[in-house]
């Protein structure tokens, strides 16, 4: 309140600064101790920088008269000192980016979002100039906030899984530590040998309440024996993009029946016989 009361009287006093005019502030009828004293400061604070003057309230009343240009000395270099730093600025600006990223894979994000906008509003008050150190330390709570939130919705790792005949399931354990439930997140496997295994279910919505554990089982297809390296990673359902780190575990396939293998030889089969028969072709003419 007495930032926005300086502002707005030096505004007001700014705007015309030739002309002397009248401003009537009126309190609320009710009035606490601590806005009187506010409004007290203020006309003091005004007084002394030079831009307002108590009046009474016949003056109000008065046709305005032509007034004096004031001087102004320019922007004080102990106010420049006093600046919150670009680094902190441009370390807010990320964190709401990092905050709308949160908010995409909460179930109800209203709450969360509106804590997280005060507390970085707050973390860029003016109140810090005299305090850099408590406004490092405030923001550096805010960022370790949001970490913290991104980080606990995660893949649990796992190290290798056996795959038995052509068709399995793999369970992939997706982590929600938020104190909210989990929705607009979906998990994608990819195959580093697709002629070996491949991942029927391409994305697989994930939804989990707060602070639990949920499993989701990708369907796999199997053509040959042998490790395959599969990777395995969340995206935000609204925009695709990653979330968190991928989460990279091998599958070892094991006892392919026959009929896959032989679906396998025979399509190398085919194509060996079809580029002989382009060559021969060709060759031919």
């Amino acid at each position: 309140m007495r930032q926005r009361l300086l502002a707005e009287t030096l505004t007001a006093a700014r705007e015309l600064p030739s002309a002397r005019r009248e401003l009537v502030m009126v309190p609320p009828r009710r009035m606490p101790l601590a806005v009187a004293r506010v409004l007290l400061t203020v006309v003091a604070e005004g007084r002394k920088a030079g831009w307002l003057e108590p009046a009474g309230f016949a003056a109000a009343l008065r046709k305005p008269t032509a007034g004096r240009l004031r001087g102004f000395d320019g922007y004080p270099l102990a106010r420049h000192a006093s600046e919150l730093p670009p680094a902190r600025l441009a370390a807010v600006v990320r964190d709401r980016l990092r905050m709308r990223a949160l908010a995409k894979v909460l179930s109800d994000a209203r709450a969360t979002a509106a804590s997280v906008r005060a507390a970085l509003g707050r973390s860029v008050a003016t109140a810090w100039r005299a305090d850099p150190a408590g406004a490092a330390s405030y923001q550096r709570g805010v960022s370790r906030y949001l970490t913290a939130s991104i980080a606990s919705v995660r893949l649990v790792p796992k190290s290798t899984v056996v795959v038995t005949g052509g068709s399995a399931t793999i369970p992939v354990t997706v982590d929600n530590g938020l104190q909210q439930d989990l929705t607009g997140v979906e998990l994608r496997v990819l195959s580093s040998r697709p002629e070996r295994l491949i991942a029927r279910d391409r994305a697989m919505p994930v939804q989990a309440s707060r602070a639990v554990s949920r499993t989701v089982r990708i369907r796999v297809e199997a053509y040959a024996n042998g490790p395959v390296r599969l990777t395995a990673q969340l995206y935000t359902t609204t925009d695709g993009r990653p979330w968190g780190a991928p989460m990279t575990f091998t599958a070892d396939v094991r006892s392919v029946p026959s009929g896959a293998v032989i679906f396998v030889l025979g399509g190398t089969a085919l194509i060996v016989l079809a580029v002989a028969f382009r060559l021969r072709r060709t060759r031919s003419r």
